[in-house]
């Protein structure tokens, strides 16, 4: 006998919707394969024991980069050639920790997702004001719009909830829903701490390929992560934020970088795929595209709660 298709109802629909729209700290995520159990489950826990001998050796990176600059101009020479040259994990790491390193910071994300029947949007904010840190993140589709702004100072980080009025460009949110984190249970959750900034762990040991090309005064960087390792605390922020049954099972992770000359960081794209389940047991094959715009040594000022921020028009595209 042939076994019926099982359909999904809209029920299915609204929930994979919700599981997208709730996932807006990590960026966008909109199934485009719908599916019922059956995917691999990732063993994350065995690979927390080791997970620091991934992790990028950034004090070590910095001082043979240091020493470079006192004998090299980087703005004209390729730091990529040559025989003190730099990986591609080493170059990205540097404009990584040159941008955390600026007292005063911000970037902007956006993305927008496509299902059959989910057209996920996604936008988000990160500033630094020297000791205080500032996200915001907004998702929003026809079944569900979900906006959170998280605030980091001293040793804690509050986290709000917040909602749209008349249009996705104007939030509310209300310091009455404001729920206080110290940053070792706020990263227990979610992967990272405010003022960690980037969540993939990007090392020599978990790229898989790369290319480096200079374009005028920049590099362009394509790097293929081992998704496995490099999704490690990003996970942890997906099943948190999105109430999934497991950890996600990354099938591709892939990042495009744009860095200056001087090796400061300008613009990060996304390309990743993951199987995600959610607890009603409504899964999917998840593809999530972002693109970050970074503006290292540019002061802006972290928001009201009642402060709408605003992104250019560009949330109503």
């Amino acid at each position: 006998m042939k076994k019926k298709k099982e359909k999904l109802t809209k029920r299915d629909y609204k929930i994979l919707a919700i599981t997208a729209a709730s996932a807006v700290v990590i960026g966008s995520t909109v199934g485009i394969i719908i599916k019922r159990l059956g995917e691999p489950v990732a063993d994350y826990g065995a690979l927390a024991k080791k997970i620091a001998t991934y992790e990028a050796d950034t004090p070590t990176i910095m001082n043979k980069y240091y020493a470079y600059k006192n004998n090299n101009d980087v703005e004209n020479n390729d730091v990529s050639k040559g025989r003190n040259s730099f990986t591609a994990a080493e170059i990205i790491n540097i404009a990584i920790n040159n941008y955390k390193e600026a007292d005063y910071s911000y970037s902007i994300n956006m993305g927008l997702g496509n299902a059959s029947v989910v057209k996920q949007g996604i936008r988000g904010y990160q500033i630094r004001c020297k000791d205080l840190y500032f996200e915001e993140s907004l998702s929003f589709s026809q079944f569900v719009k979900v906006a959170k702004r998280m605030l980091q100072s001293g040793d804690t980080i509050t986290e709000y909830d917040g909602s749209f009025s008349k249009s996705i460009e104007i939030t509310n949110f209300s310091e009455s829903k404001g729920v206080e984190y110290t940053l070792d249970k706020y990263k227990e959750r979610m992967g990272r701490t405010l003022s960690e900034m980037f969540i993939y762990i990007i090392s020599d040991k978990t790229v898989l390929q790369s290319n480096i090309k200079v374009d005028g005064e920049k590099y362009t960087i394509n790097v293929s992560l081992d998704y496995g390792v490099a999704s490690y605390y990003y996970v942890k922020q997906m099943k948190s934020i999105s109430n999934l049954k497991n950890y996600p099972t990354f099938k591709k992770l892939d990042l495009y970088f744009e860095i200056s000359r001087d090796l400061k960081l300008k613009k990060m794209s996304t390309d990743e795929t993951y199987y995600a389940l959610t607890s009603k047991g409504v899964g999917s094959t998840i593809n999530t595209k972002l693109d970050y715009y970074y503006f290292q040594d540019s002061e802006l000022n972290i928001p009201d709660l009642k402060e709408s921020l605003t992104y250019g028009g560009l949330l109503d595209d």
